[in-house]
Formats: C-alpha cells, sequence, structure tokens
C-alpha cells in the first residue's frame, strides 16, 4: 500500500416533500410523503386516501304550466356538480279553455265581442273586442258605418262633429280611446276634462285626405283621418301641450313635441297592440317624414337661430329639429316634456296679461334651461351628431305577436290605394293574416268603385296563401315581380317567418288600373 484509502461518509438523503393530494368525490388522493431528490429512495411512504363519495342535493321537480314545461326531481353532487339522477321534462298542460260571453251594443253603452281565456292560468286566449256603440245617424255596411246625416260621436276625450255621408271604421270609438290613452301614457301629459271639439271635413274632390289642424279648443280633420289616424295622433298631440301650457314656441319646439309624441305613440302600439298598425301607420312614417338633408347646415347655426329662421334642408324644415330635439330630452334628461310645466310656473299662461300667446325668444330659451340646465341647448348638436343614424328610415317593425290585421285604403290624390310601407326599413312577422275584406266594403259599399282588379305586390320571395269568404284555401302563391290577382280572395295569410319591405294593393279604380 504506498497510498492507503480512507472512509467518506455516507452524504445521506436529500429529502423532497411528495404532496398531498386531496381526494375527490370519485378518486382517491394521497398524504403527503418524502422520497430522496438523489436516489428516489422512498423515505416516508404516501398513504392512499378513499374517495370522498358525491354529496347529494336534490333538484327540485318543476311543475309545469299551461305553456310551459316542468321538470321531474333529480339529483346533483354538490361538490362536483356530477348528475346523479337527471331530471326529465314533463310536457306542458295546455290551456283549459272558457268562454268569456260578449254582449252587443246599445246606442248608449259599448258591446263585447265572445272571447276565450284559460280557467287555470287566466291567460287571453281570444280577446275580447269593444263593439262601438250605435250610432242612429248612420247606416252599417260591412266592418264599418256610413253617417247618413251631421252626426255627433263623443269618445273619452273627443267630441267628434261628423258631416253626412262619412265612412266610420268599425271600432272608431274604441280605438281613438285606447290610442288617446296610449297618448297620455307615453308623453306623460293628460287632455282637458273638456273634450276636445273636432270638427270633420268631407274634401270635394273625392280624396278623403286634406286640411288637418289644432287650436287650443280642439282640431279639424278630414275625413280619411278617422281611417289613417296619424294626422289624428299629431293634431291630438299640439292639444295635448295646450292642456298643459297655451303659451305659443317657436315652431321646432312646438312641432317636435307633436311629431315625437306621434312617434312614441306609434312605437307603444306597434310593440303592444300591432293588430292596429294600419291604424296609426308605423315609426317608419314618422322619422320619413322628418329625415334631414344635410346635418352640416344645421350646425353652421346655433340651435337659438332656428327659433326665428326656416330651416330648408329637410321636407318639413323645422318640424325636423324639434322632433330630434324632442328624442334627444327624453332620451339625456327623460323628459321631453318639462320645460312646459317648468315655464308654466313663473309665468302662467292664463295669469298673462298679453295680446298674444308668442313668447319671446329669450323667454322660450329661459324655460328649456329652467328645467333642464344652462348647457342644455349647446350639448343638443353634440348629442345629434353621435345619433345621426337614429333618424334613418330603416328602423324594423315587430309584427311576430300580430296574428292579423286590417287593410283599410286610402282614398286621396285621386285614386284608392293601400300601401303598408317600411320604405328602407323592415317588418318582421311570423304566419301574419291580413283581412282584405273590410277594404273590399271600403271600396265598393262605401266608394263605390268595383274590386274585381284587386291585385297584390309584396317582396320576392315571400309565400302567400289566399282563403276565401269561408276560410278555404283558393291558392298558395310565392311572390315574385308579378302581381297578384286577388279576386275571390278575403284574407291573406304571410305563411311562416320571414320579413318584407312593402305590400301594395291596387287595381280598385281607373286611376290605379
Amino acid at each position: 500500500v504506498i497510498v492507503a484509502q480512507e472512509e467518506v461518509a455516507a452524504l445521506g438523503h436529500t429529502e423532497v416533500v411528495d404532496t398531498a393530494v386531496a381526494p375527490t368525490c370519485t378518486e382517491a388522493g394521497k398524504t403527503e410523503g418524502k422520497h430522496c431528490s438523489v436516489c428516489n429512495t422512498v423515505i416516508v411512504a404516501q398513504e392512499e386516501v378513499a374517495a370522498l363519495g358525491h354529496t347529494e342535493a336534490v333538484d327540485a321537480a318543476v311543475a309545469p304550466t299551461c305553456t310551459e314545461s316542468g321538470k321531474t326531481e333529480g339529483k346533483h353532487c354538490s361538490v362536483c356538480n356530477t348528475v346523479i339522477v337527471a331530471q326529465a321534462e314533463v310536457a306542458a298542460l295546455g290551456h283549459t279553455e272558457v268562454t268569456d260571453k260578449g254582449f252587443p251594443a246599445t246606442e248608449s253603452t259599448t258591446g263585447l265581442t265572445d272571447g276565450k281565456h284559460c280557467s287555470v292560468c287566466n291567460a287571453v286566449i281570444i280577446r275580447q273586442q269593444v263593439i262601438d256603440k250605435i250610432l242612429p245617424t248612420t247606416i252599417d255596411i260591412p266592418y264599418g258605418k256610413v253617417t247618413t246625416e251631421q252626426a255627433v260621436i263623443e269618445t273619452n276625450h273627443l267630441k267628434l262633429n261628423i258631416p253626412k255621408n262619412v265612412y266610420l271604421p268599425e271600432n272608431l270609438i274604441s280605438n281613438i280611446d285606447l290610442i288617446t290613452s296610449i297618448m297620455e301614457e307615453v308623453s306623460g301629459m293628460k287632455f282637458p276634462s273638456n273634450k276636445l271639439n273636432v270638427q270633420v271635413i268631407k274634401p270635394e274632390n273625392g280624396s278623403e285626405l286634406g286640411s288637418a289642424y289644432a287650436f287650443a279648443g280642439g282640431m279639424v280633420l278630414s275625413s280619411g283621418d278617422l281611417v289613417d289616424t296619424f294626422a289624428l295622433i299629431h293634431e291630438a298631440s299640439h292639444c295635448l301641450q295646450y292642456a298643459q301650457s297655451r303659451w305659443h314656441y317657436c315652431t321646432w319646439a312646438m312641432e317636435g313635441i307633436s311629431t315625437y309624441t306621434t312617434y312614441k305613440t306609434q312605437k307603444y302600439v306597434a310593440e303592444n297592440h300591432p293588430e292596429l298598425i294600419s291604424v296609426v301607420s308605423t315609426v317608419n312614417q314618422s322619422v320619413t317624414n322628418y329625415l334631414i338633408g344635410s346635418y352640416e347646415a344645421l350646425y353652421e347655426q346655433p340651435l337659438e337661430y332656428w327659433m326665428d329662421n326656416a330651416f330648408t334642408h329637410s321636407g318639413n324644415q323645422n318640424y325636423s329639429i324639434g322632433f330630434r330635439f324632442m328624442w334627444y330630452l327624453d332620451e339625456v334628461y327623460g323628459d321631453y316634456t318639462k320645460w312646459i310645466y317648468e315655464y308654466e310656473k313663473i309665468n302662467p299662461f292664463y295669469l298673462a296679461n298679453s295680446i298674444t300667446d308668442q313668447l319671446g325668444k329669450e323667454e322660450q330659451i329661459k324655460a328649456f334651461k329652467l328645467a333642464y340646465g344652462d348647457d342644455v341647448l349647446d350639448n343638443f348638436y353634440a348629442w345629434l351628431k353621435n345619433n345621426e343614424t337614429l333618424f334613418n328610415d330603416n328602423y324594423t317593425v315587430d309584427l311576430r305577436d300580430a296574428e292579423s290585421f286590417r287593410f283599410y285604403p286610402v282614398s286621396a290624390y285621386g285614386g284608392i290605394y293601400y300601401s303598408l310601407d317600411a320604405f328602407n326599413g323592415t317588418f318582421l312577422y311570423n304566419n301574419l293574416c291580413i283581412d282584405i275584406d273590410a277594404g273590399r266594403h271600403y271600396i265598393s259599399d262605401y266608394k263605390g268603385y268595383s274590386t274585381d282588379g284587386m291585385e297584390m305586390t309584396i317582396d320576392n320571395g315571400v309565400t302567400v296563401e289566399l282563403y276565401d269568404g269561408n276560410g278555404t284555401l283558393v291558392r298558395t302563391v310565392t311572390a315574385t315581380y308579378d302581381k297578384i290577382p286577388l279576386d275571390g280572395v278575403s284574407m291573406i295569410k304571410l305563411v311562416g317567418e320571414g320579413k318584407f319591405h312593402r305590400i301594395n294593393i291596387t287595381g280598385f279604380d281607373s286611376y290605379h288600373n
């Protein structure tokens, strides 16, 4: 041995912890252990920890209703959410129909048609319709009446003075009552306690449309405004404003409150009473009426400038400014009529000692600032620049909840026509039915024209079913660009779910033939 070897002591293990693994509902876990990171010798062995098993929670059964399915009782694990017993669907029960018996109208009371409701959930299955009072100064034609002499008809808010030989559509009184109540709801304004005096004029040129204007105690309408109530709503909106204050503001303020109230009424009807869409027209009509050709021209001058200068870059001039301004007040401040009341507090019209109801420009500005703050006029243009697209006539009108509505034509401009027009917008439908018999009798029994040439155009690709007066399917047609004859047709059904832009029904007279 030249160099003797010496013993070197053992290094000892380098311990590493083997982390414990918690058990789950379905898988075992492990206790904490240790091993050597150098030689992998197990120092403390890990022991298995048994799986915990599921913790059952009951998924309560859901009882089915008339219209919605239910579920059986089920179970799941409250820890890991595993389904232990799946819930099964229980079919909806369906309605239990009960008839709501109607009753006829008299000269002093309205009547009701028969209806149906569910005795379980009280859902209305067939809504009862109001039958207007019997009017002694009229003769009946199907779906309406015609006055035989000067007639006075009263609704909740209006007293209509109607000349001889004027057509009154079915449910005129109840429709007007519904419309005026909607106007109060959407505007927050109230009609006066005294009924507004409405003078209805029958134009002499064969048209049913003509002058319409409002005054403090009422309005003047043309006979056709009882069929298409767009003008009635607009002028009644003025009367609503007059009922709160008689002060006269600039055109864009006065017409703005009327045009915007009309728009809100149409919007409410479309969403809640789509069956009346042909009576009040659609929001598309309101927006289209007040399109602006040049916003740049508007912004060149402050809003105060347009209080006493005509804005010529719109077909309805300052109406279009007012329509947008009231929308702005409604969206930003939540109230577009507050300015009327706030100014009335400091300068009540009935106490004013003036020979005119016209407020000066500075007083008008004061009214808006009192209600909304000093920046209300200045901030309008900034809001409008960010919201110009709101006022494009490309609105979607949802008629999918409307089962049907009636076609009433308009007699104007040398002929009779009917058009349900979304302009650049769209109507949505789902098996929508259009009753055209009401229009047939208006044309033949009231206006004296033949309906033999009635025909319809609708968007290419829409499938329609045509039914006769007995409800028998006459034929099914998928629309092309050709006109669809309506001889012998009483009901048009737009089949399935889809959309269209325009329906035109023509062919009643020489003007359109």
